[in-house]
C-alpha cells in the first residue's frame, strides 16, 4: 500500500482492529498468490513500477498452477 502512496489506515480493513475483511472463496487462491509475489516488484528511479511477470510466472510454475486456473490467477494478479 505504501508503494502506491496509501497509508495503512486508508484501507477499509484498517478502520478498527476488530473489523475484518472477507474474500469471496473464488478469490482466495489469487489473493494468496498476489500476496506471495510481493517480493517481485520492479523499482525504478521513481519507485515501484510494477510486478516482474517473469517472477510471477516462476511462482505459478513452482506452485503447480496450470491451464485455465493459472491464467485466471495471473489475470487476477494483474488486476490487483
Amino acid at each position: 500500500m505504501q508503494v502506491f502512496g496509501l497509508a495503512p489506515e486508508a484501507t477499509p480493513c484498517a478502520k478498527e482492529e476488530d473489523e475484518q475483511c472477507f474474500l469471496w472463496p473464488c478469490n482466495v487462491v489469487t489473493w494468496c498468490a498476489w500476496y506471495d509475489v510481493q517480493t517481485q516488484w520492479r523499482f525504478g528511479m521513481s519507485g515501484a513500477t510494477g510486478l516482474d511477470y517473469a517472477g510471477v510466472r516462476a511462482y505459478l510454475d513452482e506452485h503447480g498452477h496450470q491451464g485455465e486456473d493459472r491464467r485466471e490467477i495471473f489475470r487476477g494478479i494483474q488486476a490487483a
